[in-house]
């Protein structure tokens, strides 16, 4: 059952098994923007790889404009003459 705050909104708790932030069990120590870094390269060289490194064909994958891949891929270091190797992320 959900409860309401003072300000009538729905009061949202984590479940019990949810741990804590800086509790032991977080992710690897990583701040939120690291994760999401990892994440993003991660996704960008899967597209690639998936069409060879096509950087137009990666950006309708991702569903991002080819000129904002590009920019992603410069910010993120990402090389797109090393993703088409077959070298595991």
């Amino acid at each position: 059952m959900m409860s309401e705050n003072q300000k009538g909104h729905p009061k949202v708790t984590a479940p019990k098994d949810t741990p804590r932030a800086g509790s032991v069990g977080t992710v690897a120590n990583k701040s939120l923007d690291e994760i999401l870094t990892s994440i993003e390269i991660r996704e960008i060289v899967s597209a690639l790889k998936q069409v060879h490194g096509q950087r137009t064909q990666a950006a309708k994958l991702l569903g991002i404009s080819r000129s904002r891949l590009y920019r992603r891929m410069e910010a993120l270091g990402i090389d797109p003459r090393s993703v088409d190797q077959n070298v595991d992320v």
